[in-house]
């Protein structure tokens, strides 16, 4: 019987082979798993922090203007004391008027150790929005007018000069521990919150203001640090909106 020859030496070539395949084989193997074992470890929130969902970043005690109902928030952090904020604060009363029940506008108190009144000028704007949330809106705007001179007393006489401001209450308020814990509560939930891959921003943390995120369907779709201005911002909703 004759021998294949060409059959003969390929197997003989497997037979040789066969160890230095199974090896990489098994390199192949260990390389997917670790893949996916570091890509799932990574996808996970740090310990002490949150996922980027509605129900984490969108609070009953945080000022809302727009569509309760709508499928679409924009949550805004932003620092009274943040001259950028004061900016942006324009930007923000722009895209009520263009939007108006088609997405709602939440206010998230973000204010930065830097600015030494920031934080009394939190507590005193969610004093007013206790209060009346549409007169926070002014109270708020009314800060930024006058924001190079904040102090003690002109959060009180800006709170007095909007009117329809109980004033007794207000002081109260804005001293209390009840108020004091809802704006580090906003800190808290900025601070440790693990944000989802952005087309505009390469971060996975909030760390500045003014700060936008977009959330639709309970879940955060877009973030970003800073004021684009009015035209990109647009863009950038109507992108969610389709």
């Amino acid at each position: 019987m004759a021998v294949n020859t060409y059959e003969e030496s390929f197997t003989d070539t497997l037979k040789k082979l066969a160890p230095t395949l199974i090896t990489i084989g098994v390199i192949i193997l260990v390389l997917v798993i670790g893949f996916f074992a570091i890509n799932n470890f990574l996808g996970k929130p740090a310990s002490g922090t949150t996922s980027a969902t509605a129900s984490g970043l969108i609070k009953d005690t945080n000022p809302k203007t727009g569509n309760a109902n709508a499928n679409v928030k924009l949550v805004y952090a932003y620092d009274l004391q943040c001259p950028a904020c004061k900016a942006a604060n324009t930007t923000l009363d722009k895209i009520k008027e263009t939007y108006g029940d088609r997405l709602q506008i939440v206010y998230k108190n973000f204010p930065l150790p830097i600015h030494a009144f920031a934080k009394p000028a939190a507590y005193a704007a969610q004093a007013v929005a206790n209060q009346d949330q549409t007169k926070f809106l002014d109270y708020k705007t009314k800060i930024y007018e006058q924001q190079d001179q904040l102090s003690t007393s002109m959060l009180e006489d800006i709170a007095k000069s909007i009117g329809g401001i109980d004033i007794a209450k207000f002081n109260n308020d804005r001293n209390s521990k009840e108020i004091r814990d809802i704006v580090d509560a906003d800190l808290n939930d900025l601070t440790n919150v693990v944000m989802p891959k952005s087309d505009f921003d390469s971060g996975n943390k909030i760390s500045s203001t003014p700060s936008f995120i977009i959330i639709k369907d309970g879940n955060v779709v877009q973030w970003w640090g800073g004021d684009p201005g009015i035209e990109e911002i647009k863009f950038r909703i109507d992108k969610v909106l389709e």
